[in-house]
């Protein structure tokens, strides 16, 4: 029993100290990963990407938004060869500032802050909440004409 105890130790400190020597933060993907760097090399620092899309132009765009890079997100455009053409930082103040009520578009809304960290309903309308960098959060409302509606936080 002694010796199973042992190795189940010894593998989670393993494990952990693995863990330990990983990059985060802005380190793990904008300070790290200059352009021309490949998805595989992106994909080995940071693991895997909270959310993946494709721009019209076939790009692919990885997005972190979780605690790997803080509260905040980045996003990692590649370009059709697969090597990374623009890291990001998403969800400035200048991105917020830039979101209409009444006007914008979920598809803008992503362009702007990428993926919400959390999507729930009031009725029917969908919200949107997003984690910033100063550790608050950001609710954008979309209302008829799935157009945004309200911005709170």
């Amino acid at each position: 029993m002694r010796a199973a105890a042992f190795v189940w130790v010894s593998l989670a400190i393993v494990m952990l100290a693995g863990c330990a020597a990983r990059p985060t933060g802005e380190a793990a993907i904008y300070g790290k990963a200059p352009e021309g760097t490949t998805m595989q090399e992106v994909r080995t620092r940071t693991g895997l990407p909270n959310a993946m899309r494709f721009l019209g132009s076939g790009e692919e765009v990885w997005e972190f938004n979780d605690r790997r890079v803080g509260w905040g997100g980045w996003r990692v455009v590649f370009e059709l060869d697969g090597k990374v053409r623009e890291i990001k930082s998403i969800r400035r103040p200048e991105d917020i500032a830039r979101l209409k009520t009444g006007g914008a578009t979920g598809q803008e809304v992503l362009e702007l802050l990428g993926e919400p960290g959390g999507v729930s309903f009031t009725g029917q309308d969908a919200v949107w909440e997003y984690c910033l960098p100063d550790r608050s959060r950001l609710k954008v409302r979309f209302g008829e004409g799935k157009r945004v509606v309200a911005i709170e936080g």
